[in-house]
């Protein structure tokens, strides 16, 4: 089974990646309608494995092509996040096999 994405996206850096990527949405969008011109927002997730773990670095990368009247803004925002791989592939911050806290139940 795998992992919802909205899910994951929520544990990328530190929980702040959907909103920048919403954000990145809605600033090009606007423009465009300002501008009668087309943009571009390109999420790039690279995975990049840690030696002698069954971690990843997520490296997350948003880059923003905005139109203005006289061209184009281009923006970047590059961050990683550690995640674990547990079975199947399924990718969390927490280990997989952590046990509960504070009497928390399945």
């Amino acid at each position: 089974m795998s992992r919802d994405i909205s899910e994951l996206m929520d544990d990328l850096d530190g929980g702040t990646l959907s909103e920048k990527v919403s954000r990145a949405l809605a600033a090009t969008a606007i423009r465009a309608v300002d501008t009668a011109k087309g943009g571009e927002v390109l999420l790039s997730l690279k995975l990049k494995p840690i030696r002698n773990s069954s971690q990843v670095e997520v490296v997350h990368k948003i880059k923003t092509d905005y139109p203005t009247m006289n061209g184009n803004v281009v923006e970047s925002d590059e961050n990683s996040t550690i995640m674990y791989v547990g079975p199947k592939g399924v990718m969390t911050i927490n280990p997989p096999d952590q046990m509960k806290m504070f009497g928390e139940k399945e």
